[in-house]
């Protein structure tokens, strides 16, 4: 999970600072990121978590992300992982990545600042 983005660190002791204003399990340049696996088949999404990570990184002037996995569906049993951020973030993120293919750096750049503004 912290090496999803530069300057990605893990949080110690996540699971267990009760109302923490910068909790989340990883942190780093762009994103407070949550993160949620299991073994089973399904993972009930839970909208409270959503808000907490959304809270927590507004407080420390990050975008929020969740990330969650599956054990044992990956290639030779190993997890496969998935992120989720807010539509806007991902608009964005798209924007930039078309900038970039189209050799329009300068635009990129100035669309990535937008995610580093948190």
């Amino acid at each position: 999970m912290a090496d999803l983005q530069p300057g990605g660190r893990l949080q110690r002791g996540s699971g267990c600072a009760k109302g923490a204003s910068r909790k989340g399990d990883s942190t780093g340049d762009y994103f407070l990121v949550s993160g949620k696996t299991t073994e089973k088949k399904t993972l009930r999404m839970d909208r409270d978590w959503l808000e907490e990570i959304s809270r927590q990184a507004s407080n420390v002037r990050l975008h929020a992300m969740l990330n969650f996995g599956f054990d044992g569906i990956g290639p030779m049993g190993g997890r496969v992982d998935w992120c989720a951020f807010e539509q806007e973030t991902a608009k964005v993120l798209v924007a930039v990545v078309e900038a970039v293919l189209a050799g329009d750096h300068a635009r990129a750049k100035a669309l990535a600042e937008l995610i580093g503004g948190g």
